[in-house]
């Protein structure tokens, strides 16, 4: 039960770096630096059992993503 519960977690965080990483490159904004705001872990991408997971990871990121749509919104706006 704990592996799937990881597992599901895993899943949204790669969901949500996913997001993080398709607006970085539509507004040209670098990708390791927005992530590394999240958490240092995640700039290495390519470790992914070095990458935060604990409970509030999904949250953080959900909250960069946010952050980073309204930017995009705003400068879609200009």
């Amino acid at each position: 039960m704990f592996l799937n519960f990881q597992n599901l977690r895993l899943q949204k965080i790669g969901v949500q770096i996913n997001c993080i990483h398709e607006v970085c490159n539509m507004v040209s904004l670098h990708l390791k630096k927005e992530l590394y705001e999240v958490h240092p872990s995640f700039v290495e991408l390519g470790r992914t059992a070095s990458m935060s997971t604990s409970d509030n990871t999904p949250e953080r990121l959900a909250g960069k993503v946010h952050s980073l749509n309204q930017g995009k919104k705003q400068r879609l706006r200009k």
